[in-house]
Parts: structure tokens; C-alpha cells; sequence
């Protein structure tokens, strides 16, 4: 059963990166650190992203790194707390 649930969840995660990729997604997830919930206008498009910085990462990790669009900062978000996003 816990290996359905990294399956599904390496699933989400390379659908995320790949929308992420395309351009800008509105991310929601919940925060390590208060415990309740936070949104972030998010991306991998260098075309978004000072000096057009370009990210490769594995859908196998623990966390997809996201450029914040509105903090412009790079955040490392826990897959397991992404609850969802929206392409923008």
C-alpha cells in the first residue's frame, strides 16, 4: 500500500514539474512550519525567472523546488503537503 501512495504521489509530482515548466501556477500547500495553509504563484519557466535560470530536478524527490514569483525566491516545497494548483 505504501508503495500505491509513492507511485501516485511521483505521479502528481511530474505533472506539477511539468506545469510548472509550461508557466506561472497558483500552488497550495501546507506549511511545515505553521501548519496551515499557504498559496504561491509558482514556476519553472526560465522566461519568469531572473537570468532565465533553468531548474532540472527528479520526480523521485521528497521536494519539488519552485521559483516564488511573488517573494522572487526559490522555496523547496515537501510533495506530501502540496494540496493542489492551477495553471495560471
Amino acid at each position: 500500500m505504501g508503495v500505491q501512495h509513492r507511485k501516485e504521489e511521483r505521479h502528481m509530482a511530474k505533472n506539477l514539474i511539468e506545469d510548472l515548466k509550461d508557466g506561472l501556477c497558483l500552488v497550495k500547500f501546507q506549511s511545515l512550519k505553521s501548519g496551515g495553509e499557504r498559496e504561491i504563484e509558482a514556476t519553472l519557466d526560465p522566461t519568469h525567472i531572473p537570468n532565465h535560470f533553468v531548474m532540472n530536478q527528479r520526480d523521485d524527490s521528497d521536494k519539488i523546488l519552485m521559483y516564488n514569483c511573488t517573494f522572487g525566491k526559490w522555496e523547496d516545497i515537501q510533495k506530501d503537503t502540496i494540496l493542489e494548483w492551477t495553471k495560471l
